[in-house]
């Protein structure tokens, strides 16, 4: 195997713009987001194309809170032009905006930002301490995801148990504490436990689990109460993951 030629396909992108994007300061997340935009235009020959934060998240393989995070920033700097917003069944169509001189950029170090160059123009101590912060954050966010998982634990031993917090479930949690806050994720957990419904109360004896509750759409209705004093029914089907945005009944 040769590997990839043109001649199976390319991108057409200008120089003067392959020049100026590592001088721009972009995230590694913004810039990923770029390329994925790259793609799906200048490499169909056209100028802009529909392009959901769902599927932009899944060709970088990043998380969608992540995704609208940044496409957001990339819309306000500028760098990205909302051709047309999204709808319930449509997805935001997006440009690039190659007129850079109109780029309104702002910087962001990270711990993963910091190229050599960076490194030497700071000096030990304000490295390290953009170090610690990092860790400091990572520390934060692992101890608030413990805490809900031991709460669940504590007060929904009647429920199915995790045998592994995997990363997909650390990312649901962690995604619905940046929504709301901690302290509201831990009041979803008292809400399921003094709701018989979602404990087995029901004619087909279903009871929720850590990933159904995690799931945004469910977590929301949680919190709405919608379940405090449901009619002991359940939907004959339901297919759901932690991960998925809506639960198909």
């Amino acid at each position: 195997m040769n590997g990839p030629q043109v001649e199976n396909g390319y991108t057409r992108v200008a120089n003067e713009i392959m020049e100026i994007l590592p001088q721009a300061g972009f995230n590694g997340t913004q810039f990923s987001i770029l390329l994925i935009v790259f793609r799906y235009t200048y490499g169909f020959q056209r100028k802009n194309h529909e392009l959901s934060l769902t599927f932009i998240s899944q060709a970088t393989n990043l998380h969608k809170v992540m995704i609208q995070r940044e496409v957001a920033k990339l819309i306000k700097m500028k760098v990205l032009t909302e051709v047309s917003a999204p709808t319930f069944n449509k997805g935001r169509v997006i440009a690039f905006n190659k007129d850079y001189s109109s780029w309104e950029l702002t910087k962001e170090i990270t711990l993963n930002e910091i190229d050599n160059h960076t490194v030497n123009e700071l000096d030990n101590s304000t490295v390290n301490e953009l170090v610690n912060q990092e860790r400091k954050k990572e520390n934060i966010k692992e101890t608030s995801i413990d805490e809900v998982v031991d709460l669940y634990k504590e007060k929904l031993s009647m429920l199915s148990q995790p045998i592994k917090i995997t990363t997909k479930r650390k990312s649901a949690i962690n995604a619905r504490i940046e929504e709301y806050s901690l302290i509201e994720v831990k009041e979803v957990i008292n809400i399921v436990a003094s709701s018989p419904f979602l404990k087995g109360d029901n004619k087909r004896n279903w009871k929720a689990d850590l990933d159904w509750i995690f799931n945004p759409n469910n977590f929301t209705k949680i919190k709405e109460n919608r379940y405090q004093n449901k009619e002991s029914i359940i939907p004959e089907h339901k297919f759901y993951t932690g991960s998925e945005e809506f639960v198909k009944w």
